[in-house]
């Protein structure tokens, strides 16, 4: 009885763990770029969505959500963002292995001061670029935002 009463505990635990955290965990074994990408598309596209309410509610304008905006963003997402960062960190990984202080420290410095100012500006030109900018407001607009966001992004 003891041990029936074990199993079923034990059953339990299983299933509750197997619900969506279970089944997202399998996909990142199985689809690793697919899944990181979709999750990305998800995070940039809420993301967007949120800033763009709380943008309307902090100057007191009335809520009107930019789907087209929203969709760059989302697009972002998956087609640069979950791709990227999946090959990026993978490779860091690879490269510096551990999870003692040191590893981390050195995974950190490497993210920030390497990867960080080449990939910010990419996905601002990537945002730009579906905007329609043209070259010359695009070279503008990364030299006057670029080195601000990389600095909010440490």
């Amino acid at each position: 009885s003891r041990q029936c009463a074990s199993k079923k505990k034990q059953t339990e635990f299983e299933v509750k763990s197997d619900g969506i955290t279970g089944w997202y965990s399998r996909k990142l074994d199985s689809h690793p770029i697919i899944t990181k990408s979709i999750t990305s598309l998800l995070i940039t596209a809420s993301g967007d969505s949120l800033s763009q309410y709380i943008e309307a509610k902090r100057e007191k304008h009335q809520f009107e959500w930019d789907k087209l905006r929203t969709s760059r963003f989302g697009f972002i997402g998956l087609v640069l963002v979950g791709p990227i960062v999946h090959i990026w960190y993978g490779s860091l990984s690879r490269l510096i292995k551990g999870v003692n202080a040191s590893a981390v420290a050195q995974r950190v410095v490497i993210d920030q001061f390497i990867f960080a100012p080449v990939f910010v500006p990419t996905f601002m030109s990537g945002l730009w670029l579906l905007e329609r900018k043209g070259t010359n407001e695009l070279i503008s607009s990364l030299k006057s935002e670029a080195p601000a966001a990389i600095m909010a992004n440490w």
